[in-house]
């Protein structure tokens, strides 16, 4: 029989250093229904990490509780960072649904563990504030997935979507893959193996022997840094 395990990791589409994946615990996010339209956009708070230099990154998303209305909310009092600067590079375009790790901040080193820092949206007479705080319960891990897996065979499949609202044309997104500790992916570039920006790719692994117990899958920015939406294992049978 095959067991089958599905990864939702956290997907990294914005202009910073590096990309997180897999949190530790749920995502800070308030609760509200989905509608078509007229809904909420909720900020969500994704994990953070330590950066070699000391600082802090926290990785930010939101959830658009429309189904179906793109919302833009323009930098300013309905969509804004406190305290300090207002603008720390986060969206003023916003897709429906859920959108994990779509920007990031970095902090100093100084950034204690009881402030935080709070990222206030508001649209359709709805007002959301989440803040970043550095908990343990947050804590990710950049640039790599693992997951406990009985020995043997598995395949493996990447999901890729290239959905920032930055640069996307071919070549500004170029990373590495491994699985194993295996090269199987050399600058792969999401926007030139789908074709187009916002296109869902995915790319399959197969036979992948794993004989420690813990199936590691690490990517490493060639341009840009790397992007994941999700990660699907399957027993190979």
């Amino acid at each position: 029989m095959k067991s089958r395990t599905v990864l939702r990791l956290l997907t990294v589409a914005a202009c910073a250093a590096g990309s997180a994946l897999v949190s530790a615990q749920s995502p800070l996010l308030p609760s509200s229904p989905k509608l078509g339209f007229g809904a909420s956009v909720t900020p969500a708070y994704d994990g953070w990490y330590d950066n070699a230099d000391g600082t802090h990154t926290f990785l930010v998303g939101y959830y658009n509780r429309n189904w179906t209305q793109e919302v833009d909310i323009p930098i300013g009092p309905n969509n804004k960072f406190e305290p300090g600067d207002p603008d720390r590079g986060q969206p003023t375009h916003f897709l429906p649904n859920r959108n994990y790790g779509m920007f990031s901040i970095t902090v100093p080193k100084s950034f204690g563990p009881t402030e935080r820092l709070w990222w206030t949206v508001s649209v359709n007479g709805v007002a959301s504030r989440v803040g970043m705080i550095l908990s343990p319960d947050f804590n990710i891990t950049p640039q790599r997935a693992s997951e406990e897996a009985p020995n043997g065979k598995y395949n493996v499949r990447l999901h890729f979507a290239e959905r920032c609202t930055c640069d996307t044309t071919v070549g500004s997104r170029v990373f590495n893959v491994q699985i194993e500790g295996a090269a199987v992916s050399s600058n792969f570039d999401i926007v030139k193996a789908a074709g187009a920006a916002n296109t869902a790719l995915v790319v399959p692994y197969y036979h992948v022997n794993v004989a420690d117990g813990v199936l590691n899958i690490s990517f490493t920015a060639v341009v840009d840094y790397a992007s994941i939406a999700g990660i699907e294992v399957v027993a190979d049978p």
